[in-house]
C-alpha cells in the first residue's frame, strides 16, 4: 500500500468504558484496524493518559461487566467439552450476540445448561469409561492361549504366590537367565502383538520374596484382570462381554436424554460461547493497554479515510474520550501492511 494512507490512533477513555470501547471496535464491521499495537514501540503513553486525568471531569468510575470469581478460560473449557459431549460444533458468529447480555446472565444460563444435562453427561462418561476399561481386560485375556485356566484359583493359592504380566521379547530372553537362579515356575501364556509383548505366569512359593525383585527389574507390568470376575478364561470373557452390553445399553439410554436436549440448548450454548471468546479476546487485548489509575490509553492503526467512523462508533458507547491522530511520517516505527477487517 502506499505510504500515508494508515493513522496511527490513540484513544484515551476511562477504565470504566474500556470494555465498551473494546468490544465495539472488535465487533465493528466497517473499521479495517488493528488494535495489537504495543506503547512500549510506538510512543509513551503515560503522559497523555495522566493530562487527560487532571482536566476530565465527572469520571464514571464504576467498574463494568467483571466479577472476580468468573474465570473465563475455565468457562470456555467447560463449554467446549460440553459442546463436544451434546455433538454440538461450535463456531464463531458475532450475529447470534445481544447488547443486553452479560456475565451474571451467562453464569445462570450456563449453570441451569449444567444442572440439566451435565448428570446425564456425567452418567455417559462412566459408562464408556467402564467398556473402555472392560475391553482392555477382555483383550488382554483373549490373548492368553488356553481357556481352560481359572484365574481365581490360581491368583488366590494357599502357599503359591501367582503373578501374570508382560514382558517385551527382550525382556522374556533375559528372563531366561534367571531360571536357574530363582525358586519359579515360568510359563508363557500368549502375547499381545499389538503392543510386542508377551503374557508370562510366574509362579513360586511365598517365601521366596527375592523372585519378586528379579521381577520388577525386568520391567514387569502386571496384568489387569477383574478381580470380580470368576470361572475360566472363556467363562470371563463371556461375562465381560455381557458387562460390556450393559454399559452399552446405559449409554444409548442416556444418549436418548441428550438428543432431546442437543436443539433445546444448541442455540444457548453457542451464544455463551461467543460471549465468552469476545470477553477472552476483550481481555487479552486489555492486558496490553497502558493505564492510569481510572484512565487508559489504546493505540490503533487504521485507514486514514476510516478515522470518522471509529470515532462515530466511540461515541456510542462513550462520552468522555479523547483521540489523538498521528500519521505514518511523525512516527519511526513499522507500519502494518495489512490491518485485520474482522478480528472476531
Amino acid at each position: 500500500m502506499a505510504k500515508g494512507n494508515k493513522v496511527l490512533l490513540t484513544i484515551v477513555s476511562t477504565n470504566s468504558d474500556m470494555h465498551s470501547i473494546l468490544k465495539a471496535l472488535i465487533l465493528s464491521k466497517n473499521v479495517n484496524l488493528n488494535l495489537i499495537v504495543d506503547s512500549e514501540n510506538c510512543c509513551n503513553n503515560y503522559f497523555i493518559i495522566h493530562q487527560f486525568e487532571s482536566e476530565i471531569d465527572n469520571l464514571n468510575l464504576v467498574n463494568t461487566e467483571k466479577t472476580e470469581d468468573f474465570q473465563i478460560q475455565d468457562s470456555i473449557n467447560e463449554i467446549e467439552e460440553l459442546c463436544n459431549d451434546l455433538d454440538i460444533p461450535l463456531s464463531l458468529d458475532t450475529k447470534i450476540m445481544s447488547d443486553d447480555y452479560n456475565i451474571k446472565i451467562v453464569q445462570d444460563d450456563l449453570m441451569k445448561i449444567k444442572a440439566s444435562v451435565g448428570s446425564v453427561v456425567e452418567k455417559i462418561n462412566y459408562n464408556k469409561n467402564q467398556i473402555k476399561k472392560l475391553s482392555v481386560y477382555r483383550e488382554n485375556l483373549d490373548c492368553i492361549i488356553d481357556k481352560t485356566i481359572e484365574l481365581n484359583k490360581v491368583l488366590n493359592m494357599k502357599y503359591f504366590e501367582c503373578e501374570i504380566g508382560l514382558l517385551s521379547h527382550d525382556d522374556g530372553i533375559s528372563l531366561k537367565d534367571y531360571y536357574e537362579n530363582i525358586s519359579a515356575v515360568i510359563l508363557k501364556i500368549g502375547s499381545i502383538n499389538s503392543i510386542a509383548k508377551d503374557i508370562y505366569m510366574i509362579i513360586y512359593p511365598k517365601q521366596f520374596e527375592e523372585n519378586r525383585d528379579v521381577i520388577k527389574s525386568l520391567n514387569w507390568n502386571k496384568l489387569q484382570v477383574p478381580e470380580e470376575l470368576y470361572g475360566n478364561l472363556a467363562d470371563i470373557i463371556g461375562q465381560i462381554d455381557k458387562e460390556i452390553k450393559v454399559f452399552q445399553n446405559n449409554i444409548d439410554e442416556l444418549s436418548g436424554i441428550i438428543e432431546l436436549n442437543r436443539e433445546k440448548y444448541k442455540d444457548s450454548l453457542l451464544k455463551i460461547y461467543n460471549f465468552l471468546k469476545l470477553e477472552e479476546e476483550i481481555d487479552e487485548i486489555s492486558n496490553r493497554i497502558d493505564n492510569g489509575d481510572n484512565v487508559f490509553a489504546l493505540n490503533v492503526w487504521i485507514q486514514n479515510h476510516e478515522v470518522d467512523k471509529a470515532k462515530e462508533l466511540i461515541s456510542k458507547v462513550s462520552n468522555q474520550f479523547f483521540i489523538k491522530e498521528r500519521t505514518e511520517e511523525e512516527i519511526d516505527i513499522a507500519v502494518p501492511t495489512k490491518l485485520d477487517k474482522d478480528l472476531f
